[in-house]
C-alpha cells in the first residue's frame, strides 16, 4: 500500500467506495447488520474516506452528522483489513479529519458510539468517555466525546456544553 489521501467524498466513485468499505466491515466481516448499514443519517452525512493513492481504492471511511445545532456525531468508522495496522495510520487520520470537518461547519460537541474493543484507540486520539456503555446494533458501546483540539490549531475555540 502506497501514499493515502484522506478527503471528503466528492464523487460518485467515492461515494461508493465509502459505502463498500463500511459493507465489507459491518455487514460482512463484523454482522452487526443485515443486508446494509445505511440509514436515515446517511442522506446528510458528511462522508469522509481514505484513499490509496497507488489503485484509487476507498481504504477508509467515516461519516458525521449534525442531530442537533452544533451537536454533531461521527460514525461507521471502517477501515479495510488490509489497510489496518501500517504506517499509514488511516483510522486516526480519518478521527483527525473528521473533528476538523465538524468544527469548520460549526460543531461544539462531537460524540460517537463506540465498541467497547475500541475505546481505547479513540482515547489516544483525545477522546474521553461519557456515562456508562449501553447496547447499540446489538453490541455494547461506549458515548465518547472528542476534545477538539483541533480546534485550537484553526484559531476557533470550541468549548462543548457538559454532558446531561
Amino acid at each position: 500500500m502506497g501514499r493515502v489521501i484522506c478527503k471528503t467524498a466528492e464523487t460518485e466513485q467515492e461515494l461508493r467506495g465509502h459505502f463498500a468499505v463500511r459493507h465489507e466491515i459491518f455487514v460482512r466481516e463484523q454482522r452487526l447488520f443485515e443486508g446494509t448499514d445505511v440509514d436515515e443519517f446517511d442522506q446528510n452525512a458528511v462522508h469522509l474516506v481514505a484513499i490509496d493513492k497507488d489503485t484509487g481504492a476507498v481504504i477508509g471511511a467515516v461519516r458525521c452528522y449534525e442531530t442537533d445545532p452544533g451537536l454533531w456525531y461521527g460514525g461507521r468508522l471502517a477501515v479495510l483489513k488490509e489497510a489496518r495496522h501500517n504506517r499509514n495510520a488511516v483510522g486516526s487520520r480519518l478521527c483527525k479529519l473528521a473533528e476538523k470537518v465538524v468544527i469548520q461547519r460549526g460543531c461544539q460537541r462531537f460524540l460517537a458510539y463506540i465498541q467497547l474493543q475500541n475505546i481505547r484507540f479513540f482515547q489516544r486520539l483525545g477522546w474521553q468517555p461519557v456515562d456508562e456503555p449501553f447496547m447499540h446494533c446489538g453490541q455494547l458501546h461506549q458515548t465518547m466525546q472528542a476534545s477538539l483540539a483541533s480546534a485550537h490549531r484553526t484559531g476557533k475555540r470550541a468549548v462543548p456544553p457538559r454532558p446531561q
